[in-house]
């Protein structure tokens, strides 16, 4: 509970005065939810607009479920009914994508198995767009086969266009990137050492697609995911929670406890906060 407290009752009351005293905290705690929750809500809400950017509206439509925040007789209890929103809230633990990702494939090896090819796009040059720019000795080097392979279309009779428009696969094999990767497990953060099996950029494809006036280019690698990868590889690295109620319930604290003293004091009790 982000905050607790006690109800003041006399010790040399009796058992059957304590029973009485059931319904008062009830009609205290009814008439002070929604004024709790309404302000929990408001606050938690412009945090997660300032922290979650895109996934703030999935958070504030858990925050808005019945019974999402709620006063109890001893605190307030926050609950997120979406797995979502508590990953959120909480943190995600690193997990290994690929047997989910494989069971929604369509493709399958010669011997019965799984795979799916995922596409990665590349940018021509840095600041082109939001994609990783490919470097400029890859660029030459497609560069230098586009061009091989237009002239041999040409020369084989394809048109100026139909040889712009033919697709290039730059075949080079270099070293897969050494790294170390960290994951988040059980709330710790880990550190593995990961090996790709081949660059970045190798058997780097473009493809040109007729645009207004002219071909737009596309750059992309294919990587593919099946029994055979790599155990280190395709693992969603995990994330920290973003802590949204560790940072309201500070703000909201002194508001909530006036709210809580005022509504048990219209029924004749008093609150000890912890």
């Amino acid at each position: 509970m982000p905050l607790k407290w006690s109800i003041r009752i006399p010790s040399h009351a009796s058992s059957a005065i304590s029973r009485k005293l059931k319904p008062a905290v009830e009609k205290a705690t009814k008439m002070a939810m929604p004024r709790v929750a309404a302000l929990i809500i408001d606050h938690a809400s412009s945090e997660a607009d300032r922290r979650l950017n895109t996934m703030a509206a999935e958070f504030k439509a858990a925050l808005h479920q019945p019974d999402a925040i709620t006063v109890t007789d001893t605190g307030i209890e926050i609950r997120l009914t979406t797995q979502l929103a508590r990953s959120l809230e909480l943190g995600g633990s690193s997990f290994d994508i690929k047997a989910k990702m494989l069971t929604h494939a369509k493709h399958f090896s010669k011997d019965g198995a799984p795979y799916i090819d995922v596409p990665f796009q590349h940018a021509a040059s840095a600041g082109a767009s939001r994609m990783s720019a490919l470097p400029p000795a890859v660029r030459a080097a497609m560069t230098h086969a586009v061009a091989t392979a237009k002239a041999t279309a040409i020369k084989a009779g394809a048109s100026k266009s139909e040889a712009a428009a033919q697709t290039v696969r730059l075949k080079q094999r270099t070293p897969g990137k050494v790294f170390e990767r960290t994951l988040v497990v059980g709330g710790k953060t880990l550190t593995t050492r990961v090996a790709h099996k081949r660059g970045i950029h190798d058997d780097l494809i473009r493809t040109a697609v007729a645009g207004a006036g002219r071909a737009v280019t596309k750059h992309s690698t294919i990587r593919r995911i099946s029994s055979k990868s790599s155990p280190t590889s395709w693992w969603h690295p995990g994330f920290k929670g973003v802590g949204i109620f560790k940072a309201v319930m500070p703000q909201v604290r002194k508001d909530v406890e006036a709210i809580i003293r005022d509504s048990f004091k219209s029924v004749g009790l008093a609150v000890r906060f912890k």
